[in-house]
């Protein structure tokens, strides 16, 4: 079975440490952080280490601010 876990604040310090840890245990992480750069960072270094990933940037309490 397939984990998936969303990671808000993916993009840098503790968000970041989290998604890391959810890759190497196994999960797909999506990481939402407000700065779309740092989410795609964070995307590149785990695919980089094999794991599955995505990143998007925007608010979590506004779905209009979000963009992939």
């Amino acid at each position: 079975m397939e984990r998936t876990v969303v990671i808000t604040g993916g993009g840098r310090g503790i968000g970041r440490a989290t998604a890391e840890l959810a890759a190497e245990r196994g999960f797909s992480v999506l990481i939402l952080d407000l700065a779309r750069k740092a989410a795609a960072d964070t995307e590149a270094a785990l695919r980089g280490q094999g794991g599955r990933a995505g990143g998007v940037g925007g608010a979590v309490p506004d779905r209009r601010r979000v963009w992939a």
